[in-house]
């Protein structure tokens, strides 16, 4: 690859430009040029975007992702290129650059399409039948792009071949009106490949648009039908300001709601109590072992034994002060929670819900321990409990569990002592 004057400059963007992999060879009997063909681009100071064997461009996403958009479209139109072709697919691999191999990958579930002049996030989801219309979806849609500086460029209801219900309608004769509104409802009831393709609005990094990318397609696999089976999708869902999406899902070792904000303006005893349940519901999922979502403005019921959430229940926005709730946290659970989020969503009328997000904690910071007890039917504050989650419920630790943490960290913390005591007893 030629030596670029300036190679560790970015753009206007941000971004990282890109090059096209080309050099001269020259034919030593002649001494003519012989132009290699470019096989690769080069994401400058990051790495590589190649062919498959006989299949598209691929990149691991944190490659892809430091792309400055504008060069990435010059270079992969660079006439110089061979097997090129517009539009061409970029296909994202999770995987670290360094664990990358561009045959074996799963990739994401959207991919970047470069064109003459443009770039778009693509995906495509099945659903048993659209819920909405185009514009309903493009909507919804857009709480995601927009906070990325992107937009929703366009959204599509298709069959397998890429024919939408007018497409099909408008073969049939136009002199039976009533007969082609039959076809298309007909059309419209058969399961459908929605396709949504999201643009920048300006230079950015690839990075940002596959942002907006990423939390477009968690969206719509939700407005599709399908489950939300992470932490991660239901606070993008929430953010989204579409907290519906989560009805019918049963509560879990990661997921909570609850109806009401917790009563932090009762008389003082209640008060106390209230910020004591907070504490506690927040440190059984820091002693889990799963990232976890604690949702409050949502209600929930029993089904067949389960909690399952069943609906939104905002409450006012006043109630809801994540600067108030993460303070109490903060005070009453001891070590402080790393990565802890406390977010309040507006869904309108000065209502919302509180959502709060609590990151898998490392070993050696467990237990987490709430300042307080409830013994009897008082609130003891020179008390302290251990609490953890256990499905949709919650245990206490025992003392056998209590004295078991503390015995392996005495021995981890003084190793030389722990065997100094074995040997003298024996």
């Amino acid at each position: 690859m030629s030596e670029s004057p300036c190679p560790a400059e970015g753009t206007n963007s941000g971004g990282a430009r890109v090059e096209l992999d080309w050099d001269e060879e020259h034919i030593p009997e002649t001494g003519e040029a012989n132009g290699r063909s470019g096989h690769r681009l080069v994401v400058v100071g990051h790495g590589e975007i190649v062919n498959q064997r006989k299949g598209p461009l691929v990149g691991p996403r944190e490659t892809v992702g430091e792309a400055d958009l504008e060069s990435l479209v010059s270079a992969t139109r660079d006439q110089r290129r061979c097997c090129s072709s517009l539009p061409e697919a970029i296909v994202l691999a999770p995987e670290e650059k360094a664990r990358f191999d561009k045959e074996l990958f799963e990739p994401l579930p959207f991919h970047l399409e470069v064109g003459e002049d443009y770039v778009h996030v693509t995906m495509t989801v099945l659903t048993p039948q659209p819920v909405a219309s185009k514009d309903d979806y493009r909507t919804l849609l857009r709480k995601a792009t927009e906070p990325y500086g992107c937009r929703v460029e366009s959204v599509r209801f298709t069959d397998g071949y890429g024919f939408e219900p007018e497409d099909i309608v408008a073969l049939y004769p136009d002199d039976d009106p009533e007969g082609k509104a039959a076809i298309l409802a007909q059309e419209h009831s058969r399961p459908r490949l929605v396709e949504v393709l999201v643009a920048p609005e300006g230079p950015m990094k690839a990075a940002d648009l596959l942002a907006a990318g990423d939390d477009a397609h968690t969206l719509l696999t939700a407005l599709c039908g399908r489950s939300v089976d992470s932490p991660h999708t239901a606070a993008k869902l929430i953010r989204a300001g579409l907290p519906h999406l989560l009805s019918g899902r049963p509560e879990s070792e990661w997921l909570e709601v609850k109806s009401q904000p917790y009563n932090l303006d009762a008389p003082r005893p209640l008060a106390i109590a209230r910020k004591f349940e907070l504490a506690q519901d927040v440190a059984r999922f820091a002693n889990g072992d799963n990232d976890a979502v604690l949702i409050i403005g949502m209600s929930s019921m029993k089904i067949d034994g389960l909690d399952v959430v069943k609906g939104v229940s905002p409450a006012k926005l006043t109630s809801l002060s994540p600067e108030r709730y993460q303070k109490i946290i903060d005070a009453r659970v001891y070590p402080t929670i790393e990565g802890l989020k406390v977010e309040r969503v507006d869904l309108g009328d000065d209502k919302g819900v509180l959502l709060i997000e609590v990151p898998a904690q490392p070993g050696e910071y467990k237990p987490f321990l709430v300042h307080g007890a409830i013994v009897g039917e008082r609130f003891e504050g020179a008390f302290i409990s251990i609490v953890r989650r256990r499905g949709e419920g919650s245990t206490t630790l025992s003392p056998s569990n209590i004295h078991a943490m503390l015995a392996a960290g005495r021995a981890y913390l003084n190793p030389d002592q722990d065997r100094r005591a074995r040997s003298s007893g024996s």
